[in-house]
């Protein structure tokens, strides 16, 4: 056995559908007359004996004798040689082997030429733990490059050196981060020195594909870890510069013995339990204002007050600008903007409980306000007494339709303004308590109430 060839035992992934539909791809094409492998994270993930899903192969079929091979193909990617086969409902990527020429923009190669080398299609990879080479009908895998070794080292080394893999591609540096943390990886010496020279680069980059190697970072199983990494090599302040300057933010020790804002991010992140995306960068934008509204008293003592409100501005501002949908950014403003209000909770009038509770955002409020206190003084009161005070209120009729819309302050002539939400919120709450007994009694009120007050225009 060559030593850069090891085999493994494939039968406990023959009622994987993803891994039986590649391999009757690959099957198909051995049966023609052409190599063929599965590739990219899936043998990884099987020598990790990590869970796995679309499933990759490669080939030294070209992409014309791939299409005249499966009766469902189609061409996805013309420039790169990848074609999408489904076998038996499944789809399965096949890109031909190939090398590139120089990468001209960062991201794209200039020109690209198939082979029928394995090993020179593995030499244009990123990784070396993701450079293997599986037969999935034989268990066979080529490792050209030691990947196995690093694997069992738990190192991340790159497929020859860093400085052409990161230059051909600035998005292999924030892959770095993410690997490292997502596998529990040491990232080799020789990328470290890459690093500084690269990171400029990263502002070559799209706002999607940063957005989406953050969220993997985000929902690894430490991604405090990510973000400290992204501090510690100088990666942080080019793609969320407002996260790096909670470094040194100041907060009073009484509330935060911790230390300074962004040490309590950190701590904080890595307290969620179960997390999503609205969690992660809820937790991790909460006091992302801090910096701004940081202000001292006459004891020296720093404060940020309204930090939540500014938060939760700044916190658009951020999402937008990595493309995140409208969707998860009405979620994390709204989160940010009220995981102040639940320390006064007890002390609230039960509409505005009501109300708040009512948040379609109330689940990830309460984790995220655990994760905040769990990550400070560790004084769990203030989510003690929103569970007290939801269970006693959970068995209540939910939140009734509201008698008074904005249509209705339309129809009565107000002009649209930031006092619609004031008249509104005025109206559920005596709708809440029970002093507007229906909706005539509600409008009625409300007209008499436009007669003596107004409301500004």
């Amino acid at each position: 056995m060559k030593n850069n060839t090891f085999a493994i035992d494939v039968s406990p992934y023959q009622k994987n559908a993803d891994f039986v539909a590649a391999t009757q791809v690959v099957r198909t094409l051995n049966n023609a007359g052409y190599e063929a492998y599965v590739v990219g994270g899936t043998p990884r993930d099987i020598l990790m004996g990590r869970p796995f899903h679309d499933v990759d192969v490669a080939t030294n079929a070209r992409p014309e004798v791939v299409q005249s091979l499966f009766p469902q193909t189609h061409i996805i990617g013309a420039s790169f040689g990848v074609v999408l086969t489904v076998q038996d409902d499944v789809p399965i990527e096949v890109a031909t082997f190939r090398t590139e020429g120089e990468y001209l923009d960062g991201r794209h190669p200039a020109n690209l030429n198939y082979t029928d080398s394995a090993r020179l299609d593995a030499a244009r990879r990123d990784f070396t733990i993701n450079a293997f080479y599986l037969n999935p009908i034989t268990g066979e895998i080529l490792d050209f490059f030691q990947g196995r070794e690093h694997l069992k080292s738990r190192q991340l080394v790159t497929v020859g050196n860093p400085l052409d893999r990161f230059n051909e591609d600035a998005l292999r540096i924030l892959r770095a981060i993410r690997f490292a943390v997502r596998f529990n990886l040491t990232i080799s010496d020789d990328i470290l020195a890459a690093l500084p020279s690269l990171a400029p680069n990263l502002l070559k980059l799209s706002k999607e594909r940063i957005r989406e190697e953050l969220n993997g970072m985000l929902l690894s199983p430490h991604p405090s870890k990510a973000i400290a990494l992204l501090e510690s090599y100088g990666l942080l302040p080019l793609i969320l510069p407002e996260v790096a300057d909670l470094r040194g933010c100041p907060q009073p020790k009484q509330f935060h013995p911790e230390g300074d804002v962004l040490t309590h991010t950190l701590l904080a992140l890595d307290q969620l339990i179960a997390p999503d995306l609205v969690t992660l960068w809820a937790t991790l934008l909460h006091d992302i204002a801090k910096p701004e509204t940081l202000s001292f008293d006459a004891d020296g003592v720093p404060h940020a007050y309204g930090h939540e409100v500014a938060g939760a501005r700044l916190a658009e501002t951020i999402l937008l600008r990595l493309k995140f949908d409208r969707e998860l950014i009405d979620a994390v403003t709204e989160v940010i903007g009220n995981h102040m209000r639940f320390v006064h909770i007890s002390k609230m009038s039960k509409a505005k409980v009501r109300r708040l509770l009512a948040s379609p955002n109330f689940y990830a409020e309460i984790q995220v306000l655990q994760a905040d206190i769990m990550g400070s003084h560790k004084d769990l009161g203030p989510w003690l007494d929103t569970l007290d005070v939801y269970a006693q209120i959970m068995d209540e009729p939910q939140l009734p339709p509201p008698w008074i819309t904005g249509k209705d302050l339309l129809h009565l002539d107000l002009k649209p303004g930031p006092h619609f939400k004031k008249i509104l919120s005025h109206m559920m709450d005596r709708q809440i308590l029970g002093r507007s007994l229906s909706r005539d009694d509600a409008l009625d009120y409300l007209q008499r109430r436009l007669r003596i007050v107004g409301y500004a225009q």
